[in-house]
Parts: C-alpha cells; structure tokens; sequence
C-alpha cells in the first residue's frame, strides 16, 4: 500500500471518530458557564427544563453548564427544542 493512502486513511479515520464522539466529549466552543453564573435551579420552571433544552445532553449534563444538571432543572440559557 503507499504511503499516502495509509496517511489518508488515518486522517480520514481520526476525522470520522472526532465526528462520532459525543458532544459531552468534544471541547465547548465556548467558555462553559458554572451553575451559580448560569442561575442554575435543579426545578423546572413550568414547562422550561433541561429536558426541553437545545443545549441539554443526555443523561445529565449540559453543553454550556458546568457539572452535572438534572433534566428538570432550569437556567437562565434555556433555549426550548423547535
């Protein structure tokens, strides 16, 4: 096999399992917020809770949140699902 195309078959893969990993394991593209900072509540705020958030990651945590949040927490970045 020439070299090359082992390069691009170990840079092809790297890529593939980058893109596979998930979001809880890939680096935040921004400053995580602690729960104090974020107005983190571990209760929901009528139908507004982590569950429904855009930036929530299942089981219990959050893109944006330090820690770990609880499904029907809430803060001050929620962002309902469309």
């Amino acid at each position: 096999m020439p070299a090359g195309r082992s390069t691009r078959r170990i840079l092809l893969g790297g890529t593939l399992t980058a893109l596979a990993a998930p979001a809880s394991a890939q680096p935040a593209l921004l400053p995580r917020l602690t729960q104090a900072e974020a107005q983190y509540e571990p209760r929901p705020r009528g139908i507004a809770m982590c569950a429904a958030c855009t930036l929530f990651v299942r089981p219990n945590l959050c893109k944006q949140v330090e820690g770990t949040v609880s499904p029907e927490g809430w803060c001050r970045l929620f962002d309902m699902v469309d």
